[in-house]
């Protein structure tokens, strides 16, 4: 963002707890059934291949799974910052109005 030109800029990770009310199977099943890219890479598996890929993602999520949800999560990145551009990015303006600037 900075490269881009943007002022200001911050970043910060966050763990984000992503459990799936119900068992592997079913986690597995919606996820093919919903994520339009990942159903179109499937489609061009031979079944030997996609058999292999539904039973490594399958083992993987039973490792997660605790009787009830299957525990997955991730780590969002989040980046912020304010635009240059228009007059009102001019620091003096900015400054003027309390914005946060390069330095905040």
């Amino acid at each position: 963002m900075r490269e881009a030109g943007f002022l200001g800029v911050e970043e910060s990770s966050h763990g984000v707890a992503l459990p799936w009310p119900g068992p592997p199977e079913e986690c597995w099943r919606h996820t093919r059934e919903v994520a339009a890219p990942l159903r179109g890479l499937l489609a061009t598996l031979p079944p030997e291949a996609l058999e292999r890929v539904d039973e490594e993602v399958l083992t993987a999520l039973r490792e997660r799974y605790d009787g009830r949800r299957v525990n997955l999560s991730a780590t969002v990145r989040v980046a912020t910052g304010v635009a240059r551009g228009g007059v009102d990015d001019r620091p003096s303006r900015r400054y003027a109005r309390g914005l946060p600037g390069p330095d905040r």
